[in-house]
């Protein structure tokens, strides 16, 4: 039977995060509006538009207060959504044993994702390498009393052809492969080795936003597939097609404003 899923206390996260009481009384649009437009998120996006077409951009924005406002924002629309969505399709899967799954968070954010998981899943890993990020949930987790979970550093390969050490059954990639500039070959080409056979790939990208509309994401031209250029709808297609060639089949379910796609690793 579907169990109900659990949540953790979103403005009390949020008001720990920011170090600020007053996120305690604002409602879930109320919260939205303040992220979109906070003065943080707003500078950071600046800092990011004048860098991102160089090589490299200027990666310190990871680290910024206006990330963290970024982060949030991400979570509150859509991936809170998405994590819920896709965790209800796993209940009717598997209700018995979905929350004994293998769960693994990749580029987690301000780690309310994982936390998200960690409030209704046993079994749960995350990669981060961004250490304010990495942090940011450890923090969470002790506030909240959660058992901090296992950063599978793992996640970067040796080299190339060395295969994962840690494979898991459901691997969440939320709104991460927009911020690589060759999304297939620097990411794909390696998260999709981690996911176990018959695993789930929870995917969700955000190429529609160029990097002049979120920090962390490039514009038409600046985006490559096989050393050459190409646009954001053009490399959102190469990527899918790239998940087909490795044996990733779509599942035909309807989530939450058509996301998360969720893909089974089937051969």
């Amino acid at each position: 039977m579907g169990k109900i899923l659990k949540r953790f206390p979103l403005n009390d996260a949020i008001s720990f995060i920011k170090n600020d009481q007053k996120f305690q009384s604002l409602n879930g649009t109320q919260l939205l509006d303040y992220f979109k437009n906070s003065p943080d998120r707003l500078a950071a996006l600046q800092q990011w538009a004048v860098s991102f077409q160089k090589d490299p951009p200027d990666w310190a924005v990871y680290n910024t207060a206006g990330y963290v406002d970024e982060g949030i924002l991400c979570y509150l629309y859509p991936s809170a959504q998405s994590v819920g969505g896709t965790l209800t399709w796993l209940q009717k899967q598997y209700p018995d044993t979905w929350r004994d799954l293998k769960y693994f968070d990749d580029y987690n954010g301000v780690g309310l994702t994982t936390l998200l998981l960690l409030a209704n899943c046993n079994n749960v890993a995350f990669f981060n390498d961004v250490p304010a990020q990495v942090q940011a949930l450890y923090d969470l987790c002790n506030n909240f009393n959660y058992q901090i979970p296992y950063n599978d550093t793992t996640r970067i390969p040796v080299d190339e052809n060395s295969p994962p050490q840690n494979k898991y059954d459901v691997v969440f990639s939320l709104q991460v492969v927009e911020h690589y500039k060759n999304p297939v070959e620097d990411y794909l080409t390696h998260l999709t080795k981690m996911v176990n056979d018959q695993g789930y790939l929870v995917y969700m990208h955000g190429f529609a936003n160029g990097g002049n509309d979120r920090t962390g994401h490039f514009d038409d031209g600046v985006y490559q597939y096989q050393g050459l250029p190409v646009k954001r709808r053009t490399v959102s297609k190469r990527c899918k097609e790239f998940l087909n060639s490795q044996g990733f089949e779509l599942i035909p379910e309807k989530f939450y404003n058509s996301n998360p796609t969720i893909y089974q690793k089937v051969r």
